[in-house]
């Protein structure tokens, strides 16, 4: 396996955006609804996608 540190890089700083985002995007949806519900939305939407990726790895061919 070769290292592709531009794949890397390129994921490292799109993380470094979404977490810069996080702060004003919760400031805006406060404004509708409740801290719960956006962190029930928050974990369960990614939990419910998961399983689908995985599902796509296992049948990708090596």
């Amino acid at each position: 396996m070769t290292t592709n540190w531009k794949l890397g890089l390129g994921f490292s700083l799109l993380t470094v955006f979404m977490w810069g985002l996080l702060p004003v995007a919760l400031k805006v949806v406060l404004d509708v609804m409740d801290p719960l519900t956006i962190s029930w939305c928050r974990f369960s939407i990614p939990a419910l996608i998961a399983p689908c990726c995985g599902v796509r790895a296992q049948a990708a061919p090596n």
